[in-house]
């Protein structure tokens, strides 16, 4: 960004508003479940490798990367991912979308799926 700022001759709202013209705008959050006992993440884990789930938030999961985790990615750009800590009993949800409601159908999905229910 800073590149693209002194290049251009413009500032960082220009650059920024120009890009979101371009491509959208994203929007990003990472939240922390705390998991009463390792059980349940190990359960969690079995659960997401043997029947993830193919719809989330009325969409259909376009692919499933399991590089770090499950990250779920769906056709409309927007994504969720799921890991466990590793270091604490704790789950990481991840997700980003074009809108703010998006994103937040996203995060509804993510807490579903640690609650068990996909």
């Amino acid at each position: 960004m800073l590149e693209l700022v002194a290049l251009g001759r413009k500032s960082l709202v220009a650059v920024r508003e120009r890009l979101h013209k371009q491509v959208g705008a994203f929007h990003n959050t990472r939240l922390n479940y705390k998991m009463e006992r390792l059980r349940q993440i190990i359960e969690l884990e079995s659960r997401l490798k043997l029947k993830p789930p193919l719809e989330l938030a009325g969409t259909p999961v376009w692919r499933i990367d399991r590089t770090d985790g499950f990250k779920f990615v769906l056709r409309d750009g927007s994504w969720l991912g799921l890991r466990s800590s590793g270091t604490e009993p704790v789950f990481r949800v991840y997700a980003e979308a074009h809108t703010p409601k998006r994103l937040q159908e996203m995060v509804d999905a993510g807490r579903k799926m640690l609650q068990g229910k996909f």
